[in-house]
């Protein structure tokens, strides 16, 4: 089967960069400096997936102090996705949800 144009697979399922950089953008583990851009990323995405679709309570609890704290608690288990110097988004895993998946194989 041919890949297209726009597909970053590459015969046999591998990523360019060895899963590291796709069309330009890296990751790399979070730090204290990028709390405020965690932050922002995790709070304009909550917006965009959860305002209307959740009680209203639960949004007025989402205050920008709330994902401020909330990045704070897990910078040492998130990483940043980042092209050109600004960070574009960024990913949590717990490191009990780490252990579990990645101890068992």
């Amino acid at each position: 089967m041919a890949q297209s144009a726009t597909s970053p697979r590459r015969p046999g399922g591998e990523l360019p960069g060895r899963g590291r950089v796709v069309t330009g953008v890296r990751l790399r583990p979070a730090a204290a400096a990028d709390l405020a851009a965690i932050a922002r990323i995790w709070r304009e995405g909550w917006a965009d997936g959860h305002e209307g679709n959740v009680p209203a309570a639960l949004v007025a609890e989402r205050t920008p102090a709330s994902f401020d704290q909330r990045a704070l608690e897990r910078v040492g288990q998130t990483w940043v996705a980042y092209q050109a110097q600004t960070a574009t988004g960024t990913v949590a895993v717990p490191a009990h949800r780490y252990e579990r998946e990645v101890g068992n194989r």
